[in-house]
């Protein structure tokens, strides 16, 4: 007879690890399709903007060298000082586009943080659900020794040793790389070859 101690906690793991899951997969999608497209467009408006007030200036330094001389002519100071404020201007422009796309940045990450938050949930429920299933597989597999045991505390300990046990004989299998997948799916193994004893 297999006894399965806390099958009801671990099947309830498994469907809010599978709700959580898709929970993600929903959000993941949806925060690209919705910052994605935005960003990249904000961030190719940036290095347009940038690109021209570098050739805006770099155009400046050129007309100040070349025509040094008549820097004393009216109408070249006024042209001067027309590029000048066409420089500010594409500076200003500059500023406001790097300022668009540092706000959808910052969007982005408030989003990828409540991401974060459902992955951290879904590796704690995880966590749960391979020590459940390691419980399960232990406490039935060793129930007629464990229960011969009367103290209490001896019982423990003796659990806890077999437990181990099993923790080691895992990660040998997997060459020390036991992931929580690993434990959920040689549970999924052990319950479908006992299943009908």
């Amino acid at each position: 007879m297999l006894f399965r101690s806390g099958k009801e906690d671990y099947l309830k793991l498994i469907c809010e690890i599978d709700l959580l899951t898709k929970e993600l997969a929903k959000r993941q999608l949806d925060t690209s399709l919705q910052f994605e497209a935005p960003y990249k467009k904000a961030s190719d408006n940036t290095k347009k903007a940038s690109l021209y007030f570098s050739l805006g200036l770099c155009a400046i330094l050129i007309i100040f060298a070349l025509f040094y001389e008549n820097f004393g002519n009216l109408y070249f100071n006024l042209f001067f000082i027309f590029l000048v404020i066409c420089l500010g201007l594409l500076f200003w422009h500059y500023l406001i586009t790097l300022k668009e796309q540092n706000k959808i940045k910052a969007l982005w990450d408030n989003e990828f943080k409540i991401d974060e938050e459902i992955t951290k949930k879904i590796k704690e429920k995880k966590y749960k659900a391979a020590s459940s299933a390691l419980n399960i597989i232990v406490f039935s597999e060793n129930y007629e020794i464990l229960m011969n045991i009367k103290d209490k505390t001896l019982r423990k300990e003796k659990y806890q040793k077999l437990f181990f046990e099993y923790v080691d004989a895992l990660d040998y299998l997997n060459s020390n790389k036991t992931t929580y997948e690993d434990y959920l799916a040689y549970y999924s193994m052990w319950e479908a070859n006992n299943i009908y004893q």
